[in-house]
């Protein structure tokens, strides 16, 4: 995971919208409240951002004014040691624990109380879970990242967070779990089969880091298209970052994510100089509808807005797209 020193940020207005040679500059930051922003997602015209700095969970208006927070670091009751992602549905909000055993802390979206969390064995079948996305009927796709031969990509749940079925082959780095351990200070391989899930109605878009694609699922697994990315999903000489600690991360340019908003699918990518492009689906090809010179590991579209966190200054930005979408 990103460690990075934390910036202190001021919340301005820092421009209103204008192209500059196709470039959008942001017209707002947000504050000094992030610490290390990792997700973001918008509830009830709300957006949440998934803060690792402290294991929270923090809210704004949808022009980025702090309203309040929740969840938070500890072992207590609604509380995370190391919560990768979050993901929501049209009641709840829930938070991933992996450190907790793959716990999930689950929250009102409508108060932001915690209700109560899941912790069975069997949630994702040994897998790694990464990132989920919501169907219309309450059930739930992840993503992980899986290693070995014989294991799936992608998990279908249930709305109590039961496994239903799992799909897409990995491509298998190793043989059997011995292998695995034998080679766990190699550092690269377990992001292999990383990516991003997105539904639309009953299809299941997934944005695969290794083989450059996006493939388009039916609801059950069965594979309906693949879509060729327009730049490579991660570089080639990706090497890893040795920390002071002896710790290491994964040192990543380009990075994708994919989001589909009223029936448009988008990915964000970035070209070797570190500017994130979005693309929108548009007669079958992902065709480039506008950049932006901060580097972003999330994204998420409301109306003619993107909201994006920047990976490094710790930041979250506001973008106004109009014009650009069609």
């Amino acid at each position: 995971m990103r460690k990075l020193i934390h910036l202190l940020l001021i919340f301005s207005t820092i421009g209103i919208f204008h192209l500059n040679g196709n470039v959008i500059k942001p017209s707002r930051q947000f504050g000094t409240e992030l610490l290390q922003p990792e997700q973001i997602k918008t509830i009830n015209s709300e957006i949440y951002i998934l803060d690792r700095g402290d294991e929270s969970i923090k809210v704004y208006s949808m022009d980025g004014a702090f309203k309040t927070k929740f969840s938070g670091k500890g072992e207590g009751p609604g509380e995370n040691m190391f919560a990768t992602t979050f993901f929501v549905d049209k009641d709840k909000i829930y938070i991933l624990d992996p450190f907790r055993k793959n716990q999930v802390n689950i929250f009102s979206a409508k108060n932001k109380k915690f209700l109560f969390y899941k912790r069975t064995p069997s949630m994702f079948q040994g897998y790694g879970p990464l990132f989920f996305a919501t169907s219309n009927d309450g059930t739930f796709f992840c993503s992980n990242y899986t290693l070995l031969k014989g294991q799936r990509v992608i998990v279908k749940l249930d709305k109590d967070l039961r496994p239903i079925n799992a799909f897409l082959d990995c491509i298998p780095m190793y043989e059997t779990e011995k292998d695995y351990f034998k080679a766990k200070d190699s550092g690269i391989k377990p992001f292999m089969n990383n990516g991003y899930v997105a539904v639309q109605g009953t299809s299941v878009y997934f944005a695969y880091f290794l083989l450059d694609k996006v493939f388009k699922f039916s609801s059950d697994g069965k594979l309906l298209k693949e879509y060729k990315l327009p730049l490579p999903s991660i570089d080639k000489k990706v090497k890893l970052h040795v920390w002071q600690d002896g710790s290491s991360d994964l040192e990543r340019r380009l990075n994708y994510g994919i989001k589909v908003v009223d029936n448009k699918v988008f990915i964000m990518s970035r070209n070797d100089s570190g500017q994130s492009i979005l693309y929108e689906l548009k007669s079958e090809q992902f065709v480039e509808i506008a950049r932006m010179n901060e580097m972003l590991l999330a994204f998420e579209i409301v109306g003619n807005r993107l909201y994006g966190i920047h990976d490094g200054e710790e930041g979250a930005y506001i973008y106004d797209l109009k014009g650009n979408l069609q």
